[in-house]
């Protein structure tokens, strides 16, 4: 038993890191370089990132779930619990609370200079949740070569 759910540990590991490196280095570049204008490609890569999360919540439940279920004294799995909750905790920031607020303020900011308030706010918490997701895939290709030296 304990091989099947570390298998479908590393399986929800990979999905949730590919799908957030395909988002941020293939889709959404590629919507803001061949959409008609900013807004249409901003309000596009928005209702993906809503869709997205959806997938993120049902890895991260898996990766916690299972990794509560394997959980045992060593430190090895304490650290990876560690990260786990450290990614469930980064995505409820910027899934849950950063990027509502930017889908909200995206609706004002739609031809706005860089002058507007609302833009500047927008840009700011746009970097934050762009680091916070790098973050969590910084801390899923540890937990991946965490996983590897464990087994090779």
């Amino acid at each position: 038993m304990h091989i099947i759910s570390e298998a479908i540990y590393l399986i929800a590991l990979a999905i949730w890191l590919g799908s957030l490196v395909a988002i941020s280095f293939i889709v959404a570049p590629a919507i803001f370089k061949y959409a008609n204008s900013y807004k249409e490609a901003g309000s596009l890569v928005g209702r993906i990132l809503q869709r997205f999360r959806y997938l993120e919540i049902s890895c991260a439940a898996i990766l916690t779930i299972l990794t509560l279920v394997n959980l045992n004294a060593s430190q090895l799995y304490l650290f990876r619990f560690g990260l786990v909750c450290l990614m469930l905790f980064l995505l409820c920031i910027y899934g849950f609370y950063i990027n509502p607020i930017l889908s909200k303020l995206r609706q004002e900011i739609a031809d706005s200079d860089n002058t507007n308030p609302s833009k500047q706010l927008f840009n700011r918490l746009h970097k934050i949740s762009v680091s916070l997701v790098l973050l969590n895939m910084l801390i899923g290709i540890i937990l991946i070569t965490l996983f590897l030296a464990t087994y090779l």
